[in-house]
């Protein structure tokens, strides 16, 4: 009797020790992919003062406005809501190229031809208001309180200077001549390693950096007339290039009248207002009020130690945007086998760490609508490569969603997806280097590569 209960007991644990590996196995990831990366809080650097940037950057004036409750009429509209989207072709910066045909294996968005604006943006010069800096600590609030909108406008300024980024401690100012392109810049953090024209192979012959500060001339008196790209290297492998025209009279920027810039502008000018049960579409797939409370307070407990110690809105915006850069991965398994709605909203972006464009702009606006910034989702196009719009048709545009903030009045452009290098792909997490060219970028210089055809505004902690 003793001998089969003592058979019983073993073979009871033997089960049981089965179950718990298997359970321990189940836990696990699948062979070959990636555990989910724990989420980094890096050391951000802080500015003392964004005053500085208003010479250099051109930052802008706004003046208020009401939102719209349908999209422009004189601006395309994407076919197919972000939320509702099935697959999406690949939108992160690609490897240099200047051919026009799209990459074998890749699909292209359908994107009309772009209309003109009704009417053209007004320019303004009012400079920015200064940022400021303490130690103190962010206190938590019950619902963040909702900024007001403000109608985007871009300041005049010299025909022969392209200013990349109002970031006072990220930007590159270029001034460009007959025969050579002069710039001087700041990039706080990783050093600038080295300014050249790309394909050309041909360097600064002057180029100087001390701490984060770096100058230096390009001779161009030998290009013949057409399209080349300026390649800004950074010490750890990031690299952001801005493309400029050779013409008979000499180095030239793009021409604001060639790009979408007016017609960014004037989408920026009409937000969407989405209603509730779309705002409830990009929090969680469930569609439960519950789900939702408990996704939104992780939200703004995330923000909240994201901007611990920060209480500069501008500086609380650069802290959001390079977190997400660093900590997000761009999905690429999911962009080529098929994005789902669940793929995009906060609740699984949280959760795995990884998404297409339009679940990291997503998540992007939800931070910083936890520290009542008023930031909305810019949908539309983007060609890669390195190339501008002049260079490439609209067979050659991919679907693509960013950013756009308002501080004080003035508005910021932001791609968190353009400025990493992060990627899911054969179900591996891979980090790559991260860049700042993509924050606070010129309207100017993202309209090289990026047009607006939806701008939409979510009201997220209006369900909490």
């Amino acid at each position: 009797m003793k001998k089969y209960t003592i058979l019983i007991i073993s073979g009871c644990c033997a089960l049981a020790a089965g179950i718990a590996g298997l359970a321990l196995l189940l836990n696990q990831p699948p062979v070959g992919e990636s555990s989910v990366p724990e989420f980094v809080m890096p050391s951000q650097p802080v500015s003392t003062d964004s005053s500085s940037a208003t010479e250099t950057s051109g930052s802008s004036a706004a003046v208020t406005i009401a939102p719209q409750t349908e999209a422009p009429s004189e601006t395309p509209v994407i076919t197919a809501e972000p939320a509702a989207l099935t697959a999406e072709s690949p939108d992160m910066p690609e490897e240099t190229n200047l051919s026009t045909t799209t990459p074998p294996g890749e699909t292209t968005a359908a994107v009309s031809e772009p209309a003109q604006p009704t009417s053209a943006v007004s320019l303004s010069t009012s400079a920015t208001s200064a940022t400021e800096t303490t130690t103190e600590k962010i206190q938590t609030t019950s619902k963040p309180q909702t900024a007001e909108h403000s109608e985007p406008t871009e300041p005049e300024r010299p025909s022969n200077v392209l200013i990349t980024s109002g970031d006072p401690l990220h930007h590159v100012q270029f001034e460009f001549g007959e025969r050579s392109v002069r710039y001087s810049g700041v990039y706080t953090g990783t050093p600038v390693t080295s300014v050249d024209i790309l394909l050309e192979q041909i360097p600064s012959y002057d180029f100087t950096s001390s701490g984060s500060n770096f100058s230096g001339t390009l001779n161009v008196s030998s290009l013949d007339p057409g399209y080349y790209i300026i390649r800004v290297s950074l010490d750890g492998g990031a690299i952001m290039d801005y493309v400029f025209e050779m013409t008979a009279d000499g180095s030239a920027p793009l021409s604001w009248s060639e790009l979408p810039a007016d017609e960014n502008l004037s989408a920026a000018a009409s937000p969407l207002e989405l209603p509730e049960e779309g705002v409830m579409q990009h929090i969680t797939s469930s569609g439960d009020h519950e789900t939702a409370r408990q996704v939104l307070s992780r939200v703004r407990e995330l923000s909240d130690e994201i901007c611990a110690g920060i209480t500069s809105d501008y500086d609380k915006l650069r802290a959001i945007s390079q977190w997400v850069s660093r900590n997000m991965y761009y999905d690429k398994d999911a962009s080529e086998k098929g994005v789902t709605d669940d793929m995009l909203t906060l609740e699984h972006v949280l959760e795995y760490h990884r998404s297409v464009c339009f679940g990291w702009s997503n998540l992007f606006s939800a931070l910083c609508q936890a520290q009542g910034i008023w930031c909305a989702n810019a949908s539309g196009s983007v060609v890669t490569g390195s190339r501008c719009f002049m260079q490439t048709s609209t067979a050659d545009e991919r679907s693509h969603s960013w950013n756009m903030t308002v501080i004080d009045g003035r508005q910021i452009w932001v791609d968190t997806v353009w400025n990493s290098s992060n990627s899911y792909r054969k179900r591996r997490y891979v980090e790559g280097p991260q860049d700042m060219q993509y924050f606070d970028i010129s309207t100017a210089a993202i309209s090289q590569d990026h047009r607006v055809t939806r701008f939409e505004y979510r009201d997220y902690f209006a369900l909490d």
